[in-house]
């Protein structure tokens, strides 16, 4: 099977799960699914296939990461040392040290049978 194939049928897979399980099927918006579909399809054309396109989205690409590194630099400005990455790694991994098995016993004991819960709760008309 060609790659192009198999491509449309993944589109074609998840578009059909995600109406699958909607809630309401008959109100699934597949006007604003298939404009998605449409605009995702237009820029991956005009991003490979122009070479313009290429370059625009090149340049934009560009852009953000100036922006990126503007904002990491007012983050080391105004929060000094705690914005370095390696001191944050340092502290996250602390904190993961500390509360990791307790985070783990919260989601585990308390937040998925509450989830559980209201799952069933939903389901019921």
């Amino acid at each position: 099977m060609p790659l192009h194939f198999a491509n449309l049928i993944g589109w074609v897979a998840m578009l059909l799960l995600a109406w699958a399980v909607s809630y309401h099927r008959k109100k699934f918006p597949w006007r604003t699914v298939i404009w998605g579909l449409g605009l995702q399809l237009t820029l991956a054309i005009l991003i490979l296939k122009t070479p313009w396109g290429h370059k625009l989205f090149e340049f934009a690409g560009k852009v953000i990461l100036k922006l990126i590194q503007f904002s990491t630099e007012g983050t080391q400005f105004v929060f000094g040392s705690l914005a370095d990455p390696a001191a944050m790694d340092r502290l996250v991994q602390a904190l993961v040290a500390r509360m990791g098995d307790q985070v783990l016993r919260e989601i585990a004991w308390e937040i998925m049978p509450d989830l559980a819960e209201r799952l069933r709760l939903k389901e019921r008309p």
